[in-house]
């Protein structure tokens, strides 16, 4: 990622904002490997350097992801049916899981569109998944249209304010505080992610 951010130093503006936008998106797309949150904050504490301002930055993540992910909705509503026959897809989630999945959607979209924007990595895969149950997209972006911008500015926010709290002087202080941040805000991803699926499996049994 460092060698990225590197590389996007020496490009024209709009050439940097082009490749920025084109790594995200392939990164929610599941083609380039990697996890977005952390791209997102190496763009935030290399934004000085990259010449990119906190809203430049959140337009091209949240449209980035965006664009992507709606793109993974509809090949999933499309060809879903095939997907969720596949062995890896029954691996990971098995048709108990699925049936659950698609219940909890029409009764709660909120709620489960709430946990693909918490599921670590693996966001672009669940998107996929869910649109295979042709589940309407309205019912799905009416909500993916809050949720994935509250999500941005939160992990921003973190990052920006902390720069206050941060002794800029001194490398070590500095890059600690933040790995100690990024580990951090893995985790409560991680944990509400647990959380969120832990009450949509309770909900089976009521």
């Amino acid at each position: 990622m460092e060698d990225i951010i590197t590389y996007l130093i020496g490009l024209a503006p709009i050439y940097k904002i082009l490749l920025i936008c084109t790594l995200i998106f392939l990164t929610a797309l599941a083609i380039f490997p990697g996890h977005n949150d952390i791209f997102l904050i190496l763009l935030i504490l290399s934004r000085k350097t990259l010449d990119l301002n906190l809203i430049q930055i959140f337009c091209i993540f949240v449209f980035s992801v965006a664009f992507a992910e709606t793109i993974l909705f509809f090949i999933g509503s499309k060809y879903g049916h095939k997907i969720l026959e596949s062995k890896f897809i029954l691996k990971k989630f098995p048709r108990p899981y699925q049936e659950l999945i698609s219940r909890e959607f029409n009764s709660k979209p909120y709620f489960v569109t709430l946990l693909v924007r918490f599921t670590p990595v693996l966001r672009g895969l669940i998107v996929l998944f869910l649109s295979s149950f042709k589940i309407s997209p309205v019912k799905f972006f009416k909500h993916y249209i809050y949720i994935l911008p509250l999500y941005a500015i939160s992990l921003i926010s973190l990052f920006s304010l902390s720069e206050k709290f941060v002794d800029a002087n001194n490398n070590f202080i500095k890059y600690s505080t933040y790995a100690v941040l990024a580990v951090f805000w893995l985790a409560l991803v991680k944990i509400i992610h647990s959380n969120l699926q832990k009450a949509l499996n309770e909900s089976k049994s009521v």
